[in-house]
This record gives structure tokens, sequence and C-alpha cells, in this order.
């Protein structure tokens, strides 16, 4: 038996169960991550930290009881524990004077649950569309089972809803920063500035920007407008520089600001879209394609446009 090899004696610290828990937070907080021979491994080892508390801050002895391990098992693919990683993980909690408490360690491993979740499936959201993926083909990516999966999210949709929340928030994110770098400009400079930031974020976060717009199977936001609040009061700002810009004449003064929104929004996602779904011309450059198309539409709506959708027809 590997534990008598070691000459590991049960042993009862209480003084060192900070030590050993630090451990098990540091090894499972990302263990869906991790391959299945890995995860054993650590159970391993930690049972030996946990017959012999009072060694735990010794990396030497962690080393040790790391190889030993190891060599007592087959692991595929040349798997190979890192032990000074592990020895380096104890004597960290342990100097700096003691773990987490229990109450913490779960919440992060919760955290780290709830993150692999959404990762996966934003990846087979993308891949193989919404509407063709279930909670258990998210549940087999990560080696967890459906049931768990629902402790977590109680529908696919709310899982969509949260990256769709994350994603939404990174695009305001990156727009605030956009608009208040040049607090001085004008307010067309910061409206050109905001449309072209949408197209920035489809090249920066292209699974989050086709799944929030592109993907048709998903899940309206509308239905949940209490938790996407912040998206109103977004689009409230961009509407309110418009107003701004019409009061300063940048616009026609019968021009009606929600509808100039929509008209830049989906100018601007068109050429999103088209980079993001390959078809553009060879040679194009999708990012002056961007900035020459807003600049068009920027100026036929300041030159004078009938906001009922048809081109004016004043003179005629």
């Amino acid at each position: 038996m590997v534990v008598s090899r070691l000459g590991v004696k049960a042993d009862s610290d209480d003084k060192s169960d900070g030590a050993r828990e630090a451990v098990e937070d540091e090894l499972f907080a990302d263990r869906l991550a991790v391959s299945r021979p890995a995860r054993e491994l650590c159970e391993f080892v930690l049972e030996l930290l946990r017959c012999h508390p009072r060694r735990v801050p010794d990396a030497r002895y962690l080393a040790q009881a790391v190889s030993v391990a190891s060599a007592a098992r087959s692991y595929p693919f040349g798997f190979r524990p890192n032990s000074v990683r592990l020895a380096n993980v104890v004597q960290r909690e342990h100097s700096e004077g003691g773990a987490l408490g229990v109450k913490q360690r779960q919440e992060r491993e919760r955290e780290a649950t709830s993150r692999a979740i959404l990762d996966a499936a934003r990846e087979l959201f993308v891949a193989e569309g919404y509407g063709n993926v279930s909670i258990r083909k998210i549940a087999e990516k990560i080696e967890y089972s459906p049931a768990a999966i629902y402790s977590y999210f109680p529908s696919k949709d709310d899982i969509f809803l949260a990256l769709a929340e994350e994603g939404f928030r990174m695009l305001f994110d990156s727009a605030e920063c956009v608009l208040t770098e040049h607090p001085h400009d004008s307010p067309i400079d910061c409206i050109r500035a905001a449309f072209l930031n949408v197209y920035h974020f489809s090249r920066q976060h292209p699974e989050y920007h086709a799944l929030m717009f592109l993907d048709r199977s998903v899940p309206g936001i509308s239905h949940d407008w209490q938790q996407f609040g912040f998206v109103r009061e977004m689009r409230g700002q961009v509407t309110g520089l418009i107003q701004r810009s019409v009061d300063v004449g940048d616009f026609p003064v019968d021009c009606d600001p929600e509808m100039v929104f929509r008209v830049l929004m989906a100018t601007i996602q068109g050429v999103s879209a088209m980079r993001l779904c390959d078809r553009l011309e060879p040679g194009d450059d999708p990012d002056r394609l961007a900035r020459v198309t807003l600049e068009a539409a920027l100026t036929g709506l300041r030159t004078g446009f009938d906001y009922a959708g048809r081109p004016a027809t004043a003179g005629i």
C-alpha cells in the first residue's frame, strides 16, 4: 500500500486543516477543466494529506507523495502532475496565515463551475446553433451530470440569458470608455465612436456578438427586461447624444433619435455580420468598410431623410 510505503500515519492536527483545505480549494476550483486522471491523482494526494497533516507545509514531503502516487498509477497521454505547483500552493496558503473558510471555498467552487458551464455553452451555441444544443450536451462537454447543471441554471434559456448579460455588459463597458475618453468632443463624434465600438466588439468577442445579434433561435431578451434594464439605460444614453446632435443642428430638427439609432445600428451590424460570416469580397478591408459605411449613413441622415423609411421626395 502506498500509504504504508511512505510511512504515513494517521494523525489529527486541527492546525493543518486550513492548509489542507487550501489545497482542495486550489485543485478543485477548476476541476471541470481537468482530465479525469488528474482529478483522481489530486484526490489521492489529498487523502495522503488528511492522513498526515503535520507534514502538510513540507514541500519536499508533498512532492514525494505526488511522485509515489504518480508512479503507482498509469496515466494516458503522458500526463504528469506538477508536484512543485502543488507544494507551492500549500506553502503559500500556509505562509499567508491559513486558508479560506468552508463557505468561501464553496462559493469559489460554485463560481468556477458556473463559469465552466457558461464557457462550454457559449462554444456549443456558436458551433452548433442554440437550437441544436441541449443541457445534456453541455453537461457532457464538461463531464458533469445534466441534473447538476440544473442546480446552477434552471433552463437552457437561463444559460443564454447569462451569456447575453455578460456580452452586453462588456459591450457597454467599452462604449462608456469610448464616450468618456474625449468628453469635449461634439455629440456627432461621440455617436460615431459609439457605433464603431459595436463593430470593434464583434471583432474582439465574435462568439458573444454572434449569440447576441446573429443567432435567430435564441430567446429574446425582451422577455426579461428586469435583468437587462441596463441595456435600455445605455441605449437611452446614445439616443440622448443623438438628441443633443439635433439640438446643435447636426441632424434635422424633425428627426426621431430612436429611428436614427436604429438606422446606424443596422448599418454597423451589417458590416459586422458580413465579416463574421465571411461574406466580404476578396481584398476587402472590413475595418475601412465599417468606417465608410457608417459615415455614409451619418451623411445621409444629416442631409435630410424621411424617417418613415423612404427617401424624401420634396421638390419632385
